[in-house]
């Protein structure tokens, strides 16, 4: 895994990392799954609360998110 900062390659950073959640769908829709009848916490450790792998993976379940 890729790590997710803020600098001018952070889309890109982004789009790869989104193509790897789509290359794992079965993680993904595990995920979704708990979602159906739980809560789902997204945790980090990353000091830039905008810029971090669960913010981007909260983007990315928005988009799949039927």
């Amino acid at each position: 895994m890729v790590l997710f900062v803020e600098t001018a390659a952070g889309p890109e950073v982004k789009k790869r990392y989104f193509a790897e959640l789509d290359g794992d769908r079965e993680a993904v829709n595990e995920v979704l799954r708990y979602m159906e009848n739980d809560k789902v916490t997204l945790l980090t450790a990353a000091k830039a609360v905008e810029y971090n792998h669960a913010v981007a993976l909260l983007e990315y379940i928005r988009m799949v998110w039927p």
